[in-house]
């Protein structure tokens, strides 16, 4: 079986093996953690928790109109999320992306739920939030909304995660350590919990 940590390689600076300090600050800039992080920070401000708040003040949307326009951003992240992953795993195989197909996803992922998420502020721009738009401002286009934001959502975690485990298996093969032990994939929390 082809083993896909095999086709990350890490290219030593020139002076690297003589400082390991830099060695070390090198590593860790590299590391899953970061993107952990950094996306989780970015989920905050364009969806999670707040997301029905939003969508009740700056949409206007009732209650029901709400739930209606979450479930449908539940059904495209569920039917979107595998798409995902075989789409990032095939950029990997391409000899122009091995390295960063699953990077070049994450991105297609966060750019397109922040175009989403910013659009919902077309009705402002169209007319005042007491006289909507009949499109830009109604029940459809925020529904319409939520459910491209589910779908580009879908790209990032699950890709995230296999980037994650391909990162800690690669460094469980060499000789490199992972917070003091070579433990793969056992260090996969530790490296989710940061995020």
């Amino acid at each position: 079986m082809n083993n896909p940590s095999a086709d990350y390689q890490m290219i030593p600076l020139e002076n690297e093996q003589e400082n390991p300090t830099t060695q070390s600050s090198k590593q860790n800039s590299y590391r899953p953690r970061i993107i952990y992080a950094s996306t989780f920070i970015w989920l905050t401000v364009v969806g999670g928790r707040f997301l029905a708040p939003f969508l009740e003040h700056e949409a206007q949307l009732t209650s029901g109109q709400i739930g209606f326009a979450l479930a449908g951003q539940q059904i495209a992240i569920a039917l979107v999320t595998s798409v995902g992953g075989v789409w990032a795993d095939a950029l990997e195989r391409n000899p122009e992306y091995r390295g960063k197909g699953r990077v070049c996803v994450i991105c297609v992922g966060v750019t397109g739920s922040t175009i989403c998420f910013g659009l919902h502020g077309v009705q402002h721009l169209v007319g005042s939030s007491s006289s909507h738009h009949p499109f830009f401002g109604g029940v459809v286009w925020h529904t319409l909304l939520q459910i491209v934001y589910g779908a580009f959502v879908s790209l990032i975690f699950p890709v995230l995660d296999g980037l994650t485990i391909d990162y800690l298996e690669y460094h469980s093969n060499s000789d490199e350590q992972i917070d003091g032990s070579n433990s793969g994939r056992r260090s996969y929390g530790k490296e989710r919990l940061h995020g």
